[in-house]
């Protein structure tokens, strides 16, 4: 009896120490310890209180990745508010989901127009369809994106694109070849080239083939890409094509190409970095991009690159996990596996959370939580909650 006695109090004894000791759950309450909550005005400017949070937020970080879902409405209005903060701490940089040489063009028509969305709209006429998705820039020319592209223009920000040459681009990159190379080039042969691809660029597939693994073997596509004189501007477009054929027939045939597509946006980023002056960027591009560590498709992607080169030179990046939770009148946590985090989202007020104090008293062993959660904290610094949102189909056009 007294041995039986002894075990249960050995027993209870373990369990008590275990309870002092356990960790932490994380929750909905302890994601509200350290979230902020803010509007935005019909200028699309913060309030004095709301920049000031957003200037401790962003504190001394060199990058910041906002990292979004594609054509939110409301991502527009928060990015072209950001932008103005931004601007106050000696940010010039504004880096898109966008080709190299369209952001170059993007960068001559912020420094010729007064209205860089406009001259957007004129673009489009000129090389695009209707259809939002048939423009030869992308991520900058739904109604929406005129919110911070304007605001770009005006606050004087350099465009840097760190993607491959969007697949509705190419007519325009031709142009663009055109203007560039000698007066000896062969007109009749760019003529030709120019017509294939006015024909066929908003194809899927041509002879059964994917569109782009067709430009690749197009006779008259190779010979005018091979007669174009080759100084180093030139070359750089035509490499840069040709990179982003390759890209897109390899995913069009069912082949892997986002770790190809991944490493061209680092050597862009690279590139551009080196060439500049120490200049502060901020990053828009798709959430998983800018991911800590290996994106959730398991690509050693941009923002592990950057997190990598920021340790490494002593310097810092910071991202912005977006989320929509109030889409088109419904709220879209249900069934979710990140329902914790959208929860804490209203309809009629941002949102945002410092992960960063969460991740270390995670790492400290102070807190616990399970996949996907522990991805999304290790993985982000910021959580953003839009309020109520639509995604945006409307065309500059």
């Amino acid at each position: 009896m007294i041995r039986r006695f002894y075990v249960i109090w050995l027993v209870f004894i373990a369990i008590s120490i275990n309870s002092l000791y356990a960790q932490e759950q994380l929750t909905t309450k302890k994601l509200l310890e350290y979230s902020y909550r803010f509007t935005i005005n019909d200028a699309n400017v913060f309030s004095d209180s709301t920049q000031v949070l957003w200037k401790n937020l962003i504190a001394k970080s060199r990058v910041v990745g906002i990292a979004e879902k594609h054509h939110s409405i409301q991502l527009s209005k928060f990015t072209a508010s950001l932008l103005s903060v931004l601007n106050e701490i000696d940010f010039n940089v504004f880096a898109l989901e966008l080709g190299p040489n369209s952001a170059e063009i993007l960068n001559e028509l912020a420094s010729d127009s007064i209205q860089l969305s406009q001259s957007i709209q004129n673009l489009n006429r000129k090389y695009g369809a209707k259809s939002a998705l048939k423009t030869p820039l992308v991520f900058v020319n739904r109604k929406s994106d005129i919110y911070f592209v304007d605001k770009a223009q005006n606050l004087g920000f350099e465009f840097w694109g760190l993607d491959q040459e969007y697949v509705y681009s190419y007519e325009m990159l031709l142009d663009r070849l055109n203007s560039i190379t000698d007066e000896n080039s062969d007109q009749e042969l760019f003529k030709q080239a120019k017509e294939v691809i006015h024909k066929n660029i908003f194809k899927a597939k041509v002879n059964r083939e994917p569109v782009y693994c067709w430009y690749q073997s197009n006779e008259i596509l190779t010979a005018y890409l091979n007669s174009v004189n080759k100084n180093s501007r030139v070359q750089k477009i035509v490499d840069d094509i040709r990179i982003s054929w390759d890209i897109y027939c390899k995913e069009a045939s069912g082949k892997y190409a986002s770790q190809q597509r991944a490493d061209y946006m680092k050597s862009n980023f690279d590139r551009y970095l080196k060439k500049g002056k120490g200049q502060k960027i901020l990053i828009k591009m798709g959430n998983t991009h800018l991911t800590h560590d290996v994106s959730p498709f398991h690509v050693n992607d941009l923002g592990k690159h950057i997190t990598e080169k920021a340790a490494a030179e002593g310097w810092q990046y910071l991202n912005i996990r977006f989320f929509n939770p109030y889409l088109n009148g419904k709220y879209q946590g249900h069934k979710s596996s990140l329902e914790m985090l959208k929860s804490i989202g209203l309809k009629d007020q941002w949102t945002v959370v410092d992960l960063r104090p969460i991740r270390t008293l995670i790492i400290n062993d102070e807190l616990n939580t399970s996949d996907p959660y522990l991805y999304e904290i290790m993985n982000y610094d910021l959580l953003l909650l839009a309020p109520e949102d639509k995604y945006d189909n409307k065309n500059n056009y």
